[in-house]
């Protein structure tokens, strides 16, 4: 993992602060959601009390309706609304950086355009800089979880078929060297 500054001043955006700023944030606008809300509900009942001392029954009421009733609601409402905003931008920079490594995965299997007789040479999936230690867990994990769907969405089609005829070997060794040339090390790991 980079650097939080790196990150930060990064102009290509390669790397996203998202998921670290995020929580601290997220603290931050509940705070001063609930300090308005408390600020507003005091105010309100200053209202009421000002309108009860002034003959204004009326405003006094609804000043009362409005510090019991709709400034609870309100805040409520602001906290969900921050909260939905906060996780639909982690889960964007998830989906960013899950295509990103499948991006590098498809691009592995394309024809070498190095190559003088244009074969499907195999250049290494993927980089393994690109994948931080925690990364590599979830997806140990995952391949835990759901090992069929974890190769079959990793893999690709041709490294999938790889995988079944070898006999569905434990794919966490190959994780752990953070997803060098899958067919090179599918050969390799027998020796």
């Amino acid at each position: 993992m980079v650097p939080f500054r790196t990150a930060l001043f990064d102009r290509k955006f390669d790397h996203y602060i998202t998921k670290r700023v995020s929580s601290v944030l997220w603290l931050i606008s509940m705070v001063l959601i609930i300090a308005a809300g408390v600020v507003g509900f005091l105010a309100c009942i200053g209202f009421f009390f000002y309108s009860i001392s002034s003959q204004q029954l009326g405003y006094g009421v609804l000043m009362l309706l409005l510090a019991i009733v709709v400034l609870p609601l309100a805040v409520i409402l602001t906290l969900i609304m921050v909260r939905m905003g906060f996780e639909s931008s982690i889960a964007l920079v998830a989906i960013a950086e899950n295509t990103r490594r499948e991006s590098a995965t498809y691009s592995a299997l394309q024809p070498s355009t190095s190559s003088s007789d244009n074969s499907w040479a195999r250049k290494p999936s993927v980089d393994t800089n690109k994948f931080t230690a925690e990364e590599i867990d979830a997806m140990m994990d995952d391949f835990d979880a759901t090992p069929n769907a974890f190769a079959s969405d990793v893999l690709g089609p041709l490294d999938h078929k790889k995988w079944v005829r070898a006999g569905k070997p434990d794919l966490k060794p190959w994780l752990q060297l953070g997803l060098p040339d899958f067919e090179l090390w599918l050969t390799t790991r027998k020796k």
